[in-house]
């Protein structure tokens, strides 16, 4: 049993009610003139909100005092309900043990009074408004024998501003409003603009009552309600994407699903403190910069559409506005009470998971996926769009009025406060200010760059328990704290000029890229993983091929390379290029993230660099800038690596990703007649083997193996030996690395899985620098190596699939049967074939002759896939068939040997390749295939 710290039953009551007689005699006292205006269950609530409270602040130490006393026999002989029972009897409520209390932990007393003050001072706050406000409510709800407040019920809203907090106010006639401790000018604005605008278009979007003050407001609770026929759900897709346009114009963030209500037909927001939002205040010097400031002011970063959030490695969850649901696992812990009421009593760490909200558009009563309400969708956000676009001028003097609104800074993750504030009660940090005080100012952590006059802010906002809170008005550069503190000069522009920038820049085609940025990440949810997923077919199977011919090619050709150049961003100066890529994450996690580029071959600048080699060899008028920048940028990168190989960058290594990568491109181009490469290739080999004890990371992919291939490429271009035993080194650690298998050996590449076969991650990858090491060294030890490789990987071929098991799949019924360069039976071909030209044994080579058959046979019947990419699609499984043709021929025979491309259907792509560029798992890599192959 468990329950979460501040939320549920109080513990150690006892304990609280010491604290509480001041401070409610405090409360009636001040309220005493108020009485015709709350019921006595306002007093009893604030009880319970004061214990709620203390709770969070006290508890922890309390767990401890109650185990010293177990220790010490104090509690009795009881079961652990009985010992709880006694220390809350006869030990925590007494004087003595207050007094005991107050001297060992004196931080505790004063966290204690300063919450306790706080929470007494918002209820007489909110009395003392509702008796000033009663008439403006009595008009705003419609009934004029309103006069009471019969309930004060508090969120779960964060503590701001000395412990302010959003509450739920019940009337005496049994409705119920919100007061919020802030003005909601925004709310009030932004209805006005989105009122305009559905004047304009013709649909009308639902306007929800606000009382606002300078400091506070009262607005009305929006109802959680059905649509009861389908058109109203289409409709409401469409007013979504209404306000979607208006909140990708103003640059409001925030937009969760607890943030939003489906209320009936009609999308409402009621929490627009982030009404117009700098995502991105950083100077924007370099393309990638470019690129980050773009897509923090896309639609994809309003909060509304699915999104992940916390999502590092893949564990992330979706808290969009649209579909944002219940029940998710967040990747983050959380601390919670275990065996509450008992003397066995502690604190555990748990995965929270989401809880459910008001923001799912149902259809009597049932939840439909916005995946089929696209096009109503892009329908509402291109009438508002355009709109906009016709009347830019009308919209830019309405905006006029928004220049005094006050707009919330989102500095730091709120939950990263949160947490930092809930450890700080531990009792260890209670003992004095000074350890409290230190342990606070971790906030500073990683944030070289920030102003220390910030760093003070937040520390102090922290100290009170509060989570810090920055605005600023939209006509001011400066940022302003909580207290009113000004830190002037914070941005460079403001925030209301970047609106007017961005309308002004409003035009044809961002509307065409917000609309695809709509489809791409609805495209992606867990509703529509059916169509995601990359499915593969036996050949003969394939049906509606068009015929293979030269125009069909050059017209996909001129389509993605008019994609790849409508979609490239150069930095102001015009020195950098760079793309957006989708990086999808792998393993079965079903998140996604989009970011800019890195500088790998994957999907990064380095594959750009061999499509734009290829490129301007066709068009040298129109390609020669992208490729002459690219090549200048790695150049960059790799004169800055090779200086600062002592500042302790840690990058890994491998072929693909990782600074392996850079050099095997530069030996790419070198074999391509391109020798200027060589001179960047010799400095970036330095840098990949200074990085070689660094990386964690095995694999080909992304890891050790990569970068011993890596520098056997510059040994085979250039015959210095040196490069060779720089391999060695990479290999040594490979060895050390590796685990016995009952049959062979493997490498854990994701710690919930076996050694993987294949490619990319698994033992095809690891063996290629061996078998090389073989070829050039003629040592044994190499010999041996590549038997207990080919022995793990050879264990898992499963002969009722004629395939290598991909273990992701977890058991033996799971199996997943992949056939492509990264997993299965394509990756496998291509290494068997490589190491049959590399390796002279002929023990082994009876070994790879067996595995060419099986793997060829497999690829031959079943390599169509969904995909046309390289690294999981269908160029990269014909690729292979082309470059392993000759071996193949030698071992099946060329009457047996089939090409995959011979009938062609339509070239298409997935989700996640549509908006990726990339070499490997984009449609970068297509291009690249079909200007090289066809």
């Amino acid at each position: 049993m468990r329950k979460n710290i501040e939320k549920e039953e109080i513990l150690f009551d006892e304990f609280y009610r010491f604290f509480l007689r001041k401070t409610m005699d405090q409360l009636n006292e001040k309220i005493e003139c108020y009485r015709e205006y709350t019921s006595d269950r306002v007093i009893e609530r604030f009880r319970q909100y004061a214990k709620m409270c203390l709770q969070g602040i006290a508890v922890r130490t309390l767990i401890v005092e109650m185990h010293i006393c177990k220790e010490k026999g104090l509690l009795g002989n009881g079961n652990a309900e009985e010992q709880y029972k006694v220390f809350c009897k006869a030990i925590v409520g007494k004087a003595e043990f207050i007094t005991y209390m107050k001297k060992k932990y004196p931080v505790l007393f004063e966290c204690i009074e300063a919450r306790l003050e706080m929470a007494r001072d918002c209820y007489i706050e909110i009395i003392m408004h509702f008796k000033k406000d009663i008439l403006q409510l009595q008009k705003a709800i419609k009934d004029d024998t309103v006069w009471r407040i019969e309930d004060i019920c508090s969120s779960d809203s964060d503590f701001h501003n000395c412990g302010k907090q959003v509450f739920v106010i019940e009337l005496d006639n049994g409705k119920k409003i919100i007061y919020k401790p802030h003005s909601m000018e925004n709310e009030m604005e932004y209805m006005t603009l989105l009122r305009w605008i559905s004047e304009g278009i013709g649909i009308e979007q639902y306007q929800y009552s606000i009382i606002s003050r300078e400091n506070y407001s009262w607005c009305e609770v929006v109802s959680y309600e059905n649509c009861v026929q389908e058109w109203e759900l289409q409709q409401y897709y469409k007013r979504l994407g209404i306000q979607l346009f208006l909140v990708y114009l103003l640059g409001t963030k925030d937009l969760h699903s607890e943030n939003l209500i489906a209320h009936g037909e009609y999308p409402v927001f009621v929490d627009l403190e982030t009404l117009v939002n700098i995502q991105y205040n950083q100077k924007r010097e370099t393309a990638f910069q470019e690129i980050c400031y773009q897509l923090s002011n896309s639609v994809l970063y309003t909060g509304i559409l699915p999104f992940y959030h916390f999502n590092q490695k893949g564990k992330g969850i979706n808290a969009s506005g649209i579909n944002g649901t219940e029940n998710q696992k967040y990747p983050i812990q959380v601390p919670v009470v275990m065996d509450p009421y008992t003397s066995d009593m502690k604190i555990g760490y748990i995965h929270p998971r989401s809880k459910r909200t008001h923001n799912l558009a149902l259809l009597r009563g049932e939840f439909v996926a916005p995946i089929q309400y696209i096009e109503n969708m892009k329908e509402g956000f291109s009438l508002a769009y355009k709109y906009a676009l016709r009347k830019k001028n009308e919209f830019a003097k309405k905006m006029q009025k928004l220049k005094y609104l006050q707009s919330r800074y989102l500095l730091q993750d709120t939950q990263r406060y949160s947490m930092l504030v809930s450890a700080s009660y531990h009792p260890s940090l209670l003992l004095n200010r000074s350890k409290r005080e230190k342990f606070l100012s971790q906030i500073k952590n990683g944030r070289n760059c920030e102003r220390k006059e910030i760093l003070k802010v937040e520390e102090k906002a922290l100290w009170r328990g509060d989570i810090p809170y920055f605005s600023y008005l939209l006509n001011d550069t400066a940022l302003v704290s909580a207290d009113g503190e000004r830190i002037e000069n914070y941005f460079e522009k403001t925030p209301l000029d970047l609106v007017y920038e961005k309308l002004d820049k409003l035009g044809e085609a961002d509307l065409e890229k917000q609309c695809e940025f709509i489809q791409y990440s609805m495209r992606l949810t867990v509703e529509n993983r059916g169509n995601v997923e990359n499915s593969y077919y036996e050949v003969d199977c394939i049906k509606n091929h068009d015929v293979k011919n030269q125009k069909y090619i050059q017209k996909i050709i001129e389509e993605l390379s008019k994609r790849l150049q409508g979609y490239a961003v150069w930095n102001d100066k015009h020195t950098e290029v760079s793309w957006f890529t989708v990086q999808m994450f792998s393993f079965g996690k079903p998140t996604w993230d989009i970011q800019p580029m890195n500088m790998y071959l994957y999907d990064g600048l380095s594959g750009m660099l061999l499509i734009m080699y290829e490129m301007q060899k066709k068009n040298k008028q129109k390609f020669y800038e992208y490729y002459d920048t690219l090549r200048n940028m790695l150049w960059k990168y790799t004169d800055y690596m090779y200086e600062n190989l002592g500042s302790g960058n840690v990058r890994n290594t491998g072929l693909y990703d990782g600074e392996g990568s850079v050099l095997y491109t530069y030996c790419l181009l070198c074999k391509r007649g391109e020798r200027e490469y060589l001179w960047y290739a010799k400095k970036h080999a330095m840098v990949v083997r200074k990085m070689l004890k660094y990386d964690q990371k095995c694999d080909l992919l992304n890891g050790n193996a990569g970068g011993a291939l890596a520098l056997i490429n510059l040994y085979e271009l250039t015959g210095d030996h040196i490069y060779l035993s720089y391999a060695e080194e990479a290999v040594v650690l490979l060895e050390d690395n590796a685990i016995e298998m009952e049959q062979g050996i493997g490498w854990i590449v994701e710690s919930e899985y076996p050694p993987f076969t294949g490619m990319a991650h698994g033992n095809s990858g690891f063996i290629l620098p061996v078998a090389s090491l073989l070829q050039y060294t003629g040592k044994e030890k190499y010999n041996l190596l590549c038997h207990k490789i080919l022995n793990y990987e050879n264990s898992l071929y499963d002969e009722r699939l004629g395939n290598w098991r991909d273990v992701r799949g977890g058991t033996m019924e799971n199996t997943i049967d992949s056939v492509s360069w990264c997993h299965g039976a394509g990756g496998i071909l291509l290494s068997r074939v490589y190491c049959y030209e590399k390796i002279q044994n002929e023990e082994i080579r009876k070994i790879l002759e067996r595995d060419i058959v099986r793997s060829y046979q497999k690829l031959r019947g079943y390599g169509r896939r969904e995909s046309w990419i390289l690294c999981h699609g269908i160029c990269g499984n014909t690729w292979i068939l082309k470059r392993t043709r000759k071996i193949v021929e030698q071992i099946v025979g060329k009457e047996e040997v089939i090409d995959i491309t011979e009938r062609r259907e339509k070239i298409s792509l997935l989700p996640q390749e549509s908006l990726n560029p990339g070499l490997m798992n984009g449609y970068g890599g297509i291009l690249l295939y079909l200007l090289v192959n066809e």
